[in-house]
């Protein structure tokens, strides 16, 4: 679950359509030469807040573990989270010790013993005992010129199976844990592998590639997510289906793709666009969690599961894949949860949320933001 405070909602969406990445499969590469990885530990249960104008953590009761003390606050990976002091970016463990000492301008989140970590336009990776596994010497492009630039998530660099992306120039590859080239940069984009592929970009098609860089499913797609649960979810012609590893349609393309959008001055979303608003986020791709998927038809959504067929009739404005038991709905101008039957947990009522995550919600009401259990009880705020 990504925590943000209030400013920066609608930007974290912005950033998550540049590198979107769903890490919860983490099925045996496709490569049989590969060494596979070892299941990472479960992420420590507490949850960054905001008291008055520093950060803190609770944990899944509400209770305040680790004391506001810190001008910034991320998501734990593992063990380690990354915070803000004296402006400058470290790491703390879970009882709130600092692990790394700050001195970074961004970090990511830890995957598989590494983070990627920025100085100025530099970046390199972290272990978890503090030294520099990687050196800083690629290369990320700001988002947006200024003083301080915007610069994208390092989140989308973040190792998956073994393998991280990099950016040499203008093209992609990956590295290994050393920081040697696997797959040499030859992509204009790419995404960190899911169950042994990995999309990528040549030219303006995407298509997907395996372990030792191969393309294995030719780049024909407009837009591509990652695989889960053996199938992935493609574009073609503004159309959506599901396609298995072999790039055989599974389900047509026949679905549709739809966005929502942020009122920058009610912090509201909204089916149309206006003067005020923002993209909110592009609601394509989903991907099959627990044997359904999101789908829009006729504007709105519903869930299939692999054979194609709709388990859950369309009648959603919105509708994001599954995360554990509870998937976050849009009706009627608010979010809410429904259950795998379609019915109504926690109706509608919030203005912005995120996916469950070690069984809390990070949600927000008007300027206010706080967390809620699986009942839909606050357990910290609204603050």
């Amino acid at each position: 679950m990504k925590k943000v405070s209030l400013i920066l909602c609608g930007l974290f969406y912005v950033a998550l359509l540049l590198f979107s990445c769903h890490p919860k499969n983490e099925a045996p590469p496709s490569n049989p030469t590969a060494t596979p990885m070892p299941t990472p530990p479960p992420s420590v249960a507490l949850f960054p807040v905001k008291a008055g104008e520093k950060w803190g953590y609770i944990d899944a009761g509400g209770k305040i573990v680790i004391k506001p003390q810190f001008e910034g606050a991320a998501a734990f990976a593992g063990t380690r989270a990354g915070v803000k002091i004296k402006n400058a970016w470290g790491f703390i463990d879970a009882a709130g010790n600092v692990a790394i000492a700050p001195q970074f301008a961004q970090v990511g989140v830890f995957s598989e013993g590494l983070a990627a970590v920025r100085v100025a336009d530099k970046y390199g990776y972290v272990a978890e005992n503090g030294e520099l596994a990687i050196s800083l010497t690629f290369e990320i492009e700001a988002l947006r010129p200024g003083s301080p630039p915007a610069y994208p998530s390092l989140d989308g660099y973040r190792f998956s199976e073994g393998l991280a992306q990099v950016k040499v120039g203008n093209k992609f590859g990956f590295i290994n844990p050393t920081g040697k080239f696997v797959i040499n940069p030859q992509f204009t984009e790419v995404r960190p592998f899911s169950e042994g592929l990995a999309r990528v970009k040549t030219d303006k098609s995407w298509g997907y590639i395996d372990h030792a860089g191969t393309l294995v499913i030719p780049a024909q797609f407009d837009v591509a997510g990652d695989f889960h649960e053996g199938l992935a979810s493609v574009s073609v012609s503004e159309k959506w289906g599901f396609v298995d590893k072999k790039g055989t349609y599974v389900i047509n393309p026949q679905y549709e793709s739809k966005r929502l959008y942020l009122d920058l001055r009610t912090w509201k979303a909204s089916e149309k666009p206006g003067r005020n608003t923002a993209v909110l986020v592009d609601v394509s791709p989903r991907f099959f969690s627990g044997g359904l998927a999101p789908v829009c038809t006729k504007n709105k959504w519903g869930l299939v599961d692999p054979t194609g067929k709709m388990v859950v009739a369309p009648q959603f404005s919105d509708l994001h894949s599954f995360a554990g038991d509870l998937a976050a709905i849009y009706l009627e101008e608010r979010w809410g949860f429904i259950d795998r039957t379609g019915k109504l947990v926690i109706a509608p009522q919030f203005d912005e949320v995120n996916d469950f995550d070690r069984g809390l919600a990070w949600v927000r009401i008007g300027k206010k933001t706080g967390y809620v259990d699986a009942t839909g009880k606050f357990v910290w705020g609204p603050s």
